[in-house]
């Protein structure tokens, strides 16, 4: 019969292996733009309760992307004028698409180099979803249809992402 001895102690650390091949290259990954657009002034004045005026069409919104905006309207009524009520209402030409929105609306005397008034200026951002290529417009109403004239405009920032949650 035989008998093994005890187990001896580890050997040496060995050399470092070769270096790997190198991984495939990824994707080029894309850098979407911020869309910066003045919005066309517009004027509103009616005496309708409820109505409102409409502005042009903004943005470059294509068909199969995501946005997060944030978009600005004041406008300018006299100094005589202490309350207003009003409401904006953000609309896309894609009938289709996600929008969801919120804003927060201001009421205040300022003035400018030119003349002093009473500002109203609305903030709104949100996410939109579109399906078809189309732009924003802000439809503004006068809630008590005064018929006060309101000279309006604003700037839009529109951030295309690549995902909503």
């Amino acid at each position: 019969m035989s008998s093994s001895g005890s187990t001896g102690p580890a050997g040496p650390k060995g050399d470092t292996g070769a270096t790997g091949a190198q991984g495939a290259k990824g994707d080029t990954g894309t850098v979407a733009a911020i869309q910066s657009v003045n919005l066309t002034q517009w004027t509103m004045a009616t005496a309708t309760p409820g109505g409102g005026s409409e502005s042009s069409g903004f943005g470059s919104l294509i068909s199969g992307k995501k946005y997060f905006f944030s978009i600005v309207v004041s406008g300018k009524l006299a100094t005589t004028v202490s309350t207003f009520r009003t409401v904006p209402e953000l609309k896309c030409s894609d009938n289709s698409a996600t929008l969801n929105y919120d804003f927060s609306y201001g009421f205040a005397p300022t003035s400018d180099s030119v003349e002093e008034y009473n500002r109203i200026s609305f903030i709104i951002t949100g996410t939109v979803s579109i399906t078809s290529n189309s732009n924003f417009s802000v439809l503004v109403r006068d809630i008590d249809g005064t018929g006060r004239t309101v000279r309006l405009n604003g700037k839009a920032f529109i951030h295309e992402v690549g995902s909503i949650n």
